[in-house]
């Protein structure tokens, strides 16, 4: 963090904002103070019976606060058609850069505003402001051209293929569960297999009758 304190006059060439769309409005006060921080960032890497490593994981944008005062030459006339169009800004999100200043990260950077509170300091005789504090709190305007920005589709969720329906057959005289397994299962040797999805049914694998509904496996 870097802490700027800079006994600088008030006077009508102060600092002011700007727009991309080249609006400019003043601030009407240099700000004496600023609070600048471009610091990387630092992570702790564990070490098995040693120290942590620190190393750093990645570059950090810029932060930038300050306050200012606009007020009325003799306190008593209103200053609130001054402050309307900061807070606008705010408000729609606009990004701004600031001119009239003497640092780098005073005038060489985008920034969007993160928050802009007004404290009112002094009130005119019709009870309007003639008096505030503006206290901007800003992060740098990083931004990345769209065809550097790769979306990763989610993958597709796996089906799982439905397992075929269990068919069923209705018992009728001369049926055996070794011609049922020849008939739907294409070997004899797999009546097992309606013996034990039945089992509930056919106490016997070697009588069945007439009217017993069987679940057939599917093939």
């Amino acid at each position: 963090m870097v802490r700027v304190i800079i006994a600088r006059p008030q006077r009508a060439s102060t600092m002011a904002v700007t727009t991309e769309r080249g609006q400019r409005f003043t601030l009407y006060s240099s700000p004496s103070q600023f609070e600048h921080v471009n610091v990387a960032r630092f992570g702790s890497v564990e070490t098995e019976g040693l120290k942590p490593i620190q190393r750093m994981i990645g570059p950090s944008a810029s932060a930038l606060s300050f306050s200012h005062t606009i007020a009325s030459s003799d306190y008593r006339t209103s200053i609130e058609h001054l402050i309307t169009p900061l807070v606008k800004l705010a408000r729609d999100g606009a990004r701004v850069r600031f001119v009239g200043g003497s640092a780098e990260f005073e005038t060489n950077k985008w920034w969007w505003i993160k928050d802009l509170p007004v404290s009112v300091e002094q009130r005119a005789a019709d009870n309007r402001i003639s008096r505030a504090r503006l206290s901007w709190s800003l992060e740098e305007a990083v931004t990345e051209p769209a065809n550097l920005v790769r979306v990763i589709p989610k993958p597709a969720p796996v089906r799982k293929p439905a397992a075929p329906a269990a068919r069923q057959h209705r018992v009728v005289p001369g049926d055996t569960l070794w011609d049922l397994a020849a008939k739907y299962l294409r070997s004899p040797y797999r009546w097992p297999e309606i013996f034990n999805l039945n089992k509930a049914i056919i106490r016997n694998p070697h009588w069945i009758f007439p009217g017993q509904v069987f679940k057939i496996p599917a093939r």
